[in-house]
């Protein structure tokens, strides 16, 4: 049976250090505190608050969203105390949470094995993207971090051999560890991992309290049980993310150290040249054990979760587990000095906080909103073209919001494009009613956006006249003459060019297949009763970025509409397929016409929504005449198009 160990903090320089780390952890968080806007997450949490009664709060606040309610009913009072017509009313004590999970940091890792890794590993938490992040968001996060870390405090107390406030100790680990529960379903499996720790480890004399302790735990957390049955049936968020690969445990360990070769290297680094001359054999060498248990098991859980049934593991369910993965690695440095650790905090903290503001661009890509973004755009254009068209696939109750904080006035020619409710179709009737009136196409879209909209629009309006990325978002101004075009490179097949080929990447069929158009149509493929065409194939272009677009463009004409063909664009690496996207002739046709129709369509694969590295990829488009069905092809085409090097900027590396 162990005892935990206590380090004697020295004196001389621990508690100078913590307070510079708190200090520089408080200047990073708070910066500029109430210019950080909402995000899309924290709109969801707000338009879900204000509720008359207890019975409506929970089926229209809590039981709508896949979180335990501990955090939307904290906001629904907090903003009643405090109202809500401010952000960072809504994000201050997440601030102060991020806050105390320093301290925390600090005083466990100090507890568990000594000053320097106690310091060493306050100092990261103070200063990575990670954990400064989601301090500065009204989610459950952050909150779930203090709580565990919490929780963690006081087990540790509780087992300390001897303890004479063992009662006070078990009450607030009942407390920490509810929180938990209540908080976010990651952080109640680290409340789990805990407890079910000490059942290994708990001396005797104390095993029936703690028991007892455990049950009162359960016992607090059964009237959320409905709830939690309740959302365990909607299943997770697999509808937008995808399972994770197997470089996942190496991309988060990018992400968390700024994807910065220097900030990387560090660790190792120190592990190396500070790790203790001999096989660690005092009372803290189980702690390093229990750290690397604490991170791993919710990184395997949600692993194994996630590829099995349903998609759940992503950056910030492992922030409850983070401080024990610095645990595990600095748990085996030995301890310095006062003028080292002084020498080794500075030199952290100097480093993360210039890679954080330099390297990852915090304060830019973090503290500018899209939605607001868009909108101030609009306004400019419309200031200075009256002769445009304002498409808005954004959120429009989040931007129906801004506008009223912002007083800006919507243009009048507009169209709200809600991916749901609208196809490319609705927006084409519109332009091609007014395109002989209009000189630009205003076009402001979130990540989550249509792609497709933008070739639609690049038939009347070819050039990019303005442009704007942010992280989340872009906006493009389009007209017919002026600017740049946004195609990197394209391959067209037409009648000239086939069967033979001259068409780079193209695979004709038969020669035969093509038909002379009369004198106001041009040659085109015919896909009578054939359910396969010309095909491309060839490698990605070697200039496409991490985030470019790839366009399939046909020009159809048909008798009738066209009920169940697809434009198929696939991506393949080392004869494997890696994805497999599509978009239906009904996305742009009349499907009530009687008569023949003839339009362009469109379909774009977002390369940044493609999971791993993107060495030698393949890419392979056609036409799908799924239903065997009569039409003509007079064009294929296909077009690497530029994107946004900005559009998950907070989560992945910068170019």
């Amino acid at each position: 049976m162990y005892s935990v160990y206590f380090v004697q903090v020295k004196k001389e320089a621990a508690p100078y250090l913590i307070g510079l780390i708190l200090l520089l952890g408080g200047v990073l968080r708070f910066w500029d505190f109430a210019q950080i806007p909402l995000s899309h997450d924290e709109f969801s949490v707000l338009f879900r608050l204000g509720f008359q009664g207890w019975e409506e709060l929970i089926r229209k606040g809590v039981l709508v969203d896949t979180h335990p309610a501990g955090i939307q009913v904290f906001l629904h009072f907090w903003t009643q105390l405090l109202g809500s017509t401010e952000s960072w009313v809504l994000k201050l004590p997440f601030a102060f949470f991020g806050m105390g999970a320093i301290y925390c940091t600090y005083w466990l890792g100090t507890r568990w094995f000594h000053s320097t890794v106690g310091l060493v590993s306050a100092a990261y938490m103070s200063t990575l993207q990670y954990p400064v992040i989601y301090s500065q968001l009204a989610r459950p996060y952050i909150s779930g971090l203090f709580f565990c870390l919490l929780a963690a405090t006081f087990w540790t107390r509780i087992l300390q051999a001897g303890s004479d406030r063992s009662k006070r100790d078990l009450l607030f680990f009942i407390l920490s560890s509810t929180l938990c529960l209540y908080n976010h379903h990651f952080s109640a499996l680290m409340a789990a991992l805990i407890g079910l720790t000490g059942l290994f480890w708990i001396p005797k004399d104390k095993r029936r309290q703690y028991l007892l302790a455990g049950g009162i735990i359960f016992l607090l957390y059964v009237p959320h049980l409905p709830i939690f049955l309740h959302q365990l049936s909607k299943g997770g968020v697999g509808g937008w993310l995808g399972a994770p690969s197997w470089a996942f445990p190496l991309q988060y360990f990018r992400y968390v150290f700024h994807f910065n070769a220097l900030v990387c290297l560090v660790p190792f680094v120190l592990i190396w040249f500070l790790r203790k001359r001999s096989v660690d054999t005092t009372d803290s060498a189980p702690f390093r054990l229990i750290s690397w248990l604490w991170f791993l098991s919710p990184l395997i859980i949600g692993w194994v979760y996630s590829v099995l049934r349903d998609p759940i593991l992503q950056y910030s369910v492992l922030l409850f587990s983070f401080p024990f993965m610095l645990y595990a690695l600095f748990g085996g440095l030995r301890e310095l000095k006062p003028r080292q650790n002084t020498l080794l905090i500075g030199l952290i903290l100097s480093l993360n906080t210039v890679s954080l503001v330099e390297g990852r661009k915090h304060f830019t890509l973090f503290y500018s909103s899209i939605y607001q973004h868009i909108l101030t755009l609009a306004s400019e254009q419309s200031e200075r073209e009256d002769r445009s068209f304002f498409v808005f696939n954004s959120h429009e109750r989040i931007s129906q919001k801004l506008l009223e904080q912002m007083k800006i006035k919507e243009p009048v020619h507009r169209f709200w494009y809600n991916d749901s409710a609208h196809r490319p179709k609705d927006l084409r009737l519109l332009l091609h009613e007014q395109r002989d009136s209009l000189e630009a196409v205003f076009l402001g879209s979130l990540s989550a956006g249509d792609a497709r909209l933008v070739p639609m629009i690049l038939e009347d309006f070819p050039m990019v006249e303005r442009g704007s990325d942010l992280f989340g978002g872009s906006v493009r101004v389009f007209t017919r003459s002026s600017g740049h075009s946004p195609i990197r490179a394209s391959s067209r097949l037409e009648h000239s060019s086939a069967p033979a080929g001259s068409a780079k990447g193209w695979k004709s069929a038969s020669k035969e297949s093509w038909v002379s158009g009369n004198t106001r149509e041009s040659p085109a493929y015919s896909f009578r009763l054939s359910e396969w065409g010309p095909t491309f194939q060839a490698p990605l272009w070697p200039e496409a970025g991490t985030n470019d677009l790839i366009d399939l463009s046909v020009d159809v004409r048909a008798h009738q509409p066209v009920q169940e063909a697809l434009l198929v664009i696939e991506i393949w690496q080392d004869d494997e397929l890696l994805d497999w996207t599509s978009s239906p002739f009904s996305d742009w046709q009349d499907m009530d016409a009687t008569d023949s129709i003839a339009c362009s369509m469109h379909h774009s694969y977002k390369l940044s929504d493609l999971p791993g590295n993107h060495k030698d990829l393949q890419v392979k488009a056609y036409v799908w005449n799924k239903g065997m069905e009569a039409f003509e092809v007079s064009r294929f085409q296909m077009a690497l198009r530029e994107g946004n090097p900005y559009l998950y900027g907070l989560y992945e590396a910068l170019p």
